[in-house]
């Protein structure tokens, strides 16, 4: 008898046990869905390039095409997207920027890609980013990343009269291209 409800016990102990492995990789189980259920690459929480109403520094450079291009010469209102070659979250809101842009140069807004990356690799993205608009291609810590404090890929800015109005990870949370976006002057346009 004593082995009877030894038995017992032991068998009651192993499914207590079980039961607690089981609760244990269930909620393990529901971490790992939130996980698999987030988009490939979350933006940071911080920000991409200077925070909103920060006005953009001094920049001057040349396009991929030899045109000399700074900060004064793009005009009062522009679309600037930043993408690096070695960066799979610029490969995937690519066709976004490209969609998009044309809605921001048909509303009068410049629009400027930058290639962050080894010249010698960064030919396919600067061609694929022809259509969008201007392109200019330098290295990491290039003029233009620096003079939007660029952190992180891929970025997209809209500047009007040399001050960020908005700025996101994701191109389809930029306002549209004619919605009114305040100036530096604080005034909608």
């Amino acid at each position: 008898m004593t082995y009877l409800v030894t038995a017992l016990v032991v068998v009651a102990a192993l499914c207590l046990f079980n039961l607690l492995l089981s609760f244990g990789m269930i909620r393990r189980l529901r971490q790992h869905t939130e996980l698999l259920n987030r988009p490939l690459h979350e933006p940071a929480e911080r920000d991409l390039v200077r925070p909103v109403g920060s006005t953009v520094g001094e920049f001057a450079t040349t396009t991929v095409d030899g045109e000399p291009v700074s900060r004064d010469s793009v005009g009062a209102a522009a679309l600037i997207g930043f993408f690096s070659v070695t960066c799979p979250a610029c490969r995937e809101r690519k066709p976004d920027f490209l969609a998009g842009a044309p809605r921001y140069a048909a509303a009068g807004w410049t629009v400027l890609a930058v290639v962050v990356g080894d010249p010698a690799t960064s030919a396919e993205l600067v061609s694929e980013l022809r259509p969008a608009g201007t392109v200019l291609a330098e290295d990491v810590g290039g003029p233009v990343g620096e003079a939007f404090t660029l952190t992180g890929y891929p970025a997209f800015v809209l500047v009007r009269d040399n001050q960020i109005v908005a700025s996101s990870f994701d191109f389809h949370q930029l306002p549209p291209a004619d919605a009114p976006v305040a100036s530096a002057t604080g005034l909608a346009s």
